[in-house]
């Protein structure tokens, strides 16, 4: 059929759409850190766990890092057991609270956030134009103030001022809130109290870094006078619903151990005046586990020997979460006094041209989070002037390694070693002999391995190395490593074992496990599975990992080997072949007690009970008990449970000889095989036989 061109320009649109709004969703789901625009508003300072921010013109959530910088009218919220804290460019700082959420809107130089939901900071110096936060349709307006709001959509906002004042607008109304006061605000208006306690530290949204797992805490507070019996609360949530510690404590102050972690605490009274429990408000206090950078390189009492006056020294040490940068301090001696050097660097590495002599060196973290900065322990290191560098170093093939034959000559053997930068080429020799009288290889290499194919005959092999530097000097001979060429030996196949039987569970849920050695210079697997022993009609599976597993395989026998593959694909060595079976049936209860061919002694019991494991997919089991009267079977008992186990109480029906019990598992619509135990019961505790005592001849009158 052929279309009209109307139909072929609706195809030619349609297609353009599709392209265009495809192109759209991707930039915008891989657009992070790109869809802000305009001039930076602020930075946020820090975070813990999981913040996010979108911006204004996107739909997607991405994750914040410290330090990161913000634009208007974007996004900002955290996770469970997270926090945020902003700082605009006015000076307002803002701190989130966990699951909190708000939008940074700079409108004509006045900082406007809506509070969407969760706690809230907020702190304004006297130097910009004041801070509006809006929760719904009511407005808190602050200057040179520090405010705390807290409150989840649908309900009522809270207010705390700290310092200074602010200014409520709420369902018509305008209320002015001092200091050490609090109010609630929504739809009946606002309503405003006097704080009769007040925790002052840990201030709230205070950091506490610590090197230690726990950390001893001081918490005080101020109270009115009339306030008695305080009680100390501290808990790892607002709500308070989980309370680490609750006791009642006198005076103003207590210590507390905490665990890294972010923690509320408060406390509360009752009022003598008017009966009623009064409840300072929560302050949110965070324990941070900060532990100093790791050094990595150079390695502590460390020699770097060079040819070069001034050698290039690589630093590096491991990343830490809170800092925003890194200072390296390299210095003579070990009170950084003598030759002191000292540098910033935003990554976790750093090259520097050293000169021969002994060094100490240290890592300290620079972060916008107050106390967060921590320094490593001092490290030591020395640089060696030589005449001549350092050899290279073989590495692999380790000494005295076997190799086969057929693996060398087919997929060949990685040579490789270590040697300093001044090194650009090493020779090398491979010999029949220690003395590298017979060498059979020697070749000069620009890099630091090389891969060679080579059909040895069985043997001892020794190689070893020789290093040029840039100006032309050769350096020493390297130690000599040494290798065996062997006749190559078969694979080891591990699973599935020769003649196993999987289970229909099983294989419905895992499949067939296939497993097999690897061999130590490692390879390419090509995984053989058919239904006949000669492999016919097979199915065949490539692979770098010693492992597979499938599921396709249909019920029924089947037969696997594992080859080695070489570079071209061809066959290096294989492992023997081995036969399975896949079952249409759950597989065989496995018994517990009494085990085949068990002695049961039932001199002291008073019940037997009979226990087996649980076979996978099984829901339910028949139990059968025999007496076993020469081969007949005579049954005793016979019970259906979803158990692993079934109690016989009945010991009237036993007696010492050989007895049988069966087992037989359902479930899915499938059963086992029976699974049969023979046991034999005995009495070692007997009771005597009876004695008779009376005469034998007795008279009846």
């Amino acid at each position: 059929m052929r279309l009209s061109k109307s139909d072929l320009l609706v195809v030619a649109l349609s297609m353009a759409i599709i392209s265009a709004a495809s192109i759209l969703l991707y930039r915008d789901i891989n657009g992070a850190g790109g869809g802000g625009k305009g001039a930076v508003i602020g930075t946020l300072r820090f975070k813990r766990n999981v913040a996010q921010r979108k911006f204004d013109s996107q739909v997607v959530w991405e994750d914040m890092e410290n330090e990161i910088p913000l634009y208007n009218r974007d996004s900002i919220r955290t996770a469970d057991l997270s926090e945020a804290e902003i700082a605009l460019n006015d000076g307002t700082k803002i701190s989130l609270d966990a699951n909190s959420m708000i939008i940074l809107n700079i409108s004509q130089g006045e900082a406007n956030i809506e509070f969407k939901n969760g706690s809230i900071s907020a702190s304004s110096t006297g130097g910009g134009a004041g801070v509006s936060i809006s929760s719904g349709n009511n407005t808190v307006r602050i200057a040179d103030s520090d405010v705390k709001l807290s409150g989840d959509r649908g309900q009522s906002t809270n207010i705390e001022v700290r310092r200074g004042q602010a200014s409520v607008s709420a369902n018509g109304q305008e209320q002015r809130i001092s200091q050490d006061q609090r109010a609630v605000f929504g739809t009946n208006g606002v309503n405003v109290q006097r704080l009769l306690l007040k925790p002052i530290s840990p201030a709230d949204n205070s950091r506490t870094f610590s090197q230690e797992t726990r950390q001893q805490v001081n918490f005080s507070w101020e109270q009115s006078k009339e306030m008695e019996n305080v009680i100390f609360e501290i808990s790892k949530d607002r709500s308070f619903g989980s309370a680490v510690s609750s006791r009642t404590v006198t005076g103003r102050e207590t210590m507390f151990p905490l665990d890294e972690g972010i923690f509320y605490w408060r406390i509360s009274a009752r009022n003598p005046a008017t009966g009623e429990k009064e409840t300072s408000p929560a302050y949110r206090l965070s324990v941070v586990h900060n532990m100093p950078v790791v050094l990595s390189s150079p390695a502590d009492s460390a020699r770097i020997e060079s040819v070069s006056n001034s050698p290039m020294v690589n630093f590096s040490w491991a990343q830490n979460e809170y800092a925003s940068s890194y200072r390296i301090s390299i210095a003579q001696d070990l009170a950084f006094t003598k030759g002191l050097r000292e540098t910033n660097s935003l990554s976790t590495n750093l090259g520097m041209e050293i000169a021969p002599g002994t060094y100490f060196w240290k890592v300290a973290t620079v972060s916008g989070a107050p106390g967060a900065a921590v320094t490593s322990p001092v490290r030591s290191f020395s640089i060696i002037k030589r005449e001549k560098a350092a050899p290279p170093s073989p590495v692999q093939p380790e000494s005295e390694k076997k190799i086969g034959k057929v693996f060398m000559d087919r997929q060949g053997v990685t040579f490789n070693w270590r040697s300093n930068r001044e090194i650009v080429s090493a020779r090398l020799w491979i010999s029949t002999d220690a003395a590298f009288s017979r060498n059979i290889i020697e070749e000069e290499i620009f890099t630091n391995y090389i891969k060679i194919k080579k059909d040895l005959p069985q043997g001892h092999y020794f190689w070893r190395l020789q290093g040029k530097d840039s100006l032309g000097n050769l350096t020493d001979y390297s130690e000599p490593a040494s290798f065996w060429i062997v006749s190559e030996g078969r694979l080891k196949s591990y699973l599935p074992k020769d003649d196993e039987e999987i289970d229909a569970f099983s294989y419905r849920t895992t499949g067939v496990q296939f497993s097999w050695e690897i061999p130590d210079l490692g390879g390419k697997f090509r995984l053989i599975v058919a239904q006949n022993e000669g492999l016919t009609q097979s199915m065949s599976l490539e692979t770098s990992s010693n492992q597979m597993s499938l599921n396709t395989l249909p019920a029924g026998q089947h037969f696997w080997k594992v080859q080695l593959l070489g570079d071209g694909g061809e066959v290096v060595t294989e492992s023997e072949t081995l036969r399975f079976t896949i079952s249409d049936k759950l597989r065989t209860p496995a018994a517990r007690f009494p085990l085949e061919n068990a002695v049961v002694d039932m001199s002291f019991r008073n019940a037997l009970t009979f226990a087996w494991d649980r076979t996978p997919g099984a829901e339910r089991y028949r139990f059968s008990l025999y007496q076993m009267i020469g081969n007949n079977r005579n049954l005793i008992a016979s019970a259906v449970t979803g158990d692993p186990e079934y109690h016989f109480v009945d010991l009237t029906k036993l007696d010492t000889g050989r007895f049988l019990w069966t087992l037989t598992a359902y479930g899915g619509g499938r059963e086992s095989r029976e699974a049969a135990f023979n046991f034999n019961i005995t009495l070692s505790n007997q009771p005597e036989t009876p004695e008779i005592v009376s005469p034998e001849t007795q008279f009846v009158k």
